[in-house]
């Protein structure tokens, strides 16, 4: 049975990925910044610095070893009430911890390629739309954007690809308008966690972003890699 990591995988969206990787097959491990969520590991990601502390946890908890998969799914939307620096750490979340992460699972050779998806925002997919959304959308894009480098620093030893999911389930006390989009329905949470299954196990695929939005990247002027 492969092991795949799922940071913020207790609520929300990264739960229901959680809960569907676990049902086609897949060992999870999830984290969670807060110690009460009931994730494998607590760890908050707002500082590189609590990185080596989970990255040695996760080792004892696979006995030496690495995962085969890793679904960076942890995003800081907003700071907390009284958060210094507030946009830093926002970036430190949604950008720099899934790059080190993803660097992470290319240190150790494994038996087969490892696997990355960054979880991305549809609505962020444009550097227009990104300004727009502050500190949390520059930071996706930002994020979205160095895919490629990524993708060619950590081959052949890890495949690295993107899901960006429209408005699926916005943050509590966040009300988001609805996107326009090509189709008449919106995507679902079921949708997203179906899409990033896929990316981690087509063992063809490296460099990808997918939006499952139902064409609402196309609208605002994002891109579309496939």
């Amino acid at each position: 049975m492969k092991t795949v990591l799922v940071t913020g995988g207790t609520t929300r969206l990264g739960k229901c990925i959680a809960d569907h990787l676990r049902a086609t097959g897949w060992r999870v491990l999830t984290t969670s910044h807060r110690p009460d969520a009931g994730a494998d590991f607590c760890c908050d990601f707002s500082s590189l610095d609590n990185l080596p502390a989970l990255m040695e946890a996760v080792r004892r908890k696979l006995d030496g070893c690495l995962p085969d998969a890793l679904v960076n799914n942890a995003a800081l939307y907003r700071p907390s009430s009284g958060q210094e620096e507030s946009s830093d750490a926002i970036r430190t979340v949604n950008c720099e911890v899934p790059i080190q992460l993803a660097r992470w699972l290319g240190t150790k050779p494994a038996g087969g390629v490892r696997s990355v998806v960054h979880i991305l925002d549809a609505a962020t997919l444009s550097a227009p739309a990104a300004l727009k959304a502050g500190s949390y959308g520059q930071s996706k894009f930002l994020l979205g954007g160095r895919l490629s480098s990524l993708v060619r620093e950590l081959a052949p030893r890890v495949r690295v690809n993107a899901v960006a999911p429209g408005c699926v389930l916005p943050p509590v006390g966040v009300r988001e308008k609805a996107a326009p989009r090509l189709l008449d329905y919106p995507p679902t949470a079921a949708d997203v966690a179906q899409a990033v299954a896929f990316l981690l196990t087509n063992e063809a695929l490296t460099g990808v972003i997918l939006p499952v939005d139902c064409g609402q990247a196309l609208l605002n002027g994002g891109w579309m890699v496939i």
